[in-house]
């Protein structure tokens, strides 16, 4: 029996040590949260509705991403609320610019691509120039050519923060377009102090595979915006061909590697300035057939 009462007293002992130390320790925390992502913010600045428009069977709920200003590298998107059947109104040839009050441009068109599940359109208007009042969209579908005029409210483009955006780099400065659906790319550069073009044809969109045409090939650019005045590109020499910076780029007889005006005398007066701007289609012969790039807007490359 005394055992038993020993046994006992023990144990209550031990449980008031054991009570005793677990008051003294600190109190257990609760694991914190990880704090939650913040979302990404656009890359021109918070979006503001300014409304909808129709063009070319289209219907668009516009938005613009940071103030539409002078010297501010804004952008606008659209979301089609209709569209002709059977039309993918992400795939529309879809064109922007700004105006003022007299309709004059501010900014070069910009050709809509597809970003975010939207389709979204630089709108950088030169320094200096004065206040917008219009925005511009022009569709060009199928033979269909339609521009459609908004007016900007008051105070509708010009409020909000601008944030930077980076603009993607191109191999040489130029402008890349797909060529054909999908049998490679071409960049075009225009040069704004002579008006020389010149033109890669590549089968990856970095420029890096060399997609090789007989030195016979003579490429074609279609200015659409200049009544469809048309120029015809052909190798520098048929040697080495070397481009602007001397790299040669004649391989087993062949070349990717395309020049206008070069030596042919013709005129390239008109192309000449940092203000030029034109839509243009290029035109390359392949011994698998003639490819045609995507359309895009040609703006020179300044010195």
């Amino acid at each position: 029996m005394r055992a038993h009462v020993m046994v006992l007293a023990v144990a209550i002992l031990a449980w008031g040590c054991a009570k005793k130390e677990a008051e003294k320790a600190p109190a257990q925390k609760a694991p914190a949260e990880k704090p939650k992502p913040k979302a990404a913010a656009a890359d021109h600045g918070d979006a503001a509705p300014l409304g909808d428009v129709t063009v070319g069977g289209y219907t668009f709920e516009i938005a613009r991403l940071g103030p539409i200003a002078p010297g501010v590298d804004g952008a606008v998107t659209a979301r089609a609320k209709s569209s002709p059947q059977g039309r993918d109104w992400l795939r529309a040839n879809l064109y922007l610019w700004a105006e003022d009050a007299d309709k004059k441009r501010l900014s070069a068109p910009s050709k809509a691509i597809v970003e975010k599940g939207r389709l979204h359109m630089h709108l950088s208007l030169r320094a200096g120039s004065t206040a917008p009042t219009t925005l511009v969209f022009r569709l060009r579908e199928d033979g269909l050519d339609e521009r459609v005029r908004m007016a900007l409210r008051a105070g509708a483009a010009t409020t909000g923060k601008a944030k930077e955006h980076a603009h993607e780099k191109t191999p040489h400065d130029g402008v890349v377009a797909r060529l054909g659906s999908s049998a490679g790319w071409i960049e075009l550069k225009l040069h704004d102090d002579k008006g020389d073009l010149e033109l890669w044809v590549t089968r990856d969109k970095a420029g890096k595979e060399p997609f090789d045409l007989p030195l016979a090939t003579r490429p074609n650019v279609t200015f659409i915006d200049r009544e469809g005045r048309q120029v015809t590109l052909a190798p520098r020499n048929t040697v080495k061909n070397e481009d602007e910076d001397g790299k040669p780029t004649l391989r087993d007889g062949k070349t990717n590697y395309f020049i206008f005006p070069g030596e042919t005398g013709a005129d390239a007066a008109w192309l000449k300035g940092k203000t030029f701007e034109s839509i243009v289609t290029v035109g390359v012969p392949t011994e698998a057939g003639a490819l045609t790039a995507d359309e895009f807007v040609l703006q020179p490359h300044t010195h």
